[in-house]
């Protein structure tokens, strides 16, 4: 007897992931890509977390819970991501998915 059975792929990329999770994803990429910028401070009371990474006059802010958001400060100014690339706005679940293609986004920017 012949089995129908297929193997499924399953991505996994868009389950939310746990504050920690995110938070080390964001560490590693920062250290591993962009490596100028210190961390300088990092919180997590979850679902609540944010962190700030530093370097010379410009400050990345990444927070969130369920959804998360980045604030790009140069010499005090804020800079919308969003006005950068536009495909950040559908990228706002915590997820890695979303985490890795805004903090692409984020290099690409500082370039």
């Amino acid at each position: 007897m012949e089995s129908n059975m297929v193997e499924e792929y399953f991505d996994n990329s868009d389950i939310r992931i746990l504050p920690k999770e995110a938070m080390n994803l964001i560490k590693n990429y920062f250290e591993s890509n962009m490596p100028k910028y210190l961390l300088k401070n990092e919180y997590v009371h979850s679902p609540y977390w944010s962190i700030l990474f530093s370097h010379n006059e410009i400050n990345i802010l990444i927070e969130g819970d369920v959804g998360f958001n980045v604030k790009i400060s140069i010499e005090n100014t804020d800079f919308p991501l969003w006005q950068f690339d536009r495909r950040v706005s559908n990228t706002t679940k915590t997820n890695s998915k979303n985490i890795l293609f805004v903090l692409n986004t984020i290099k690409r920017f500082l370039r």
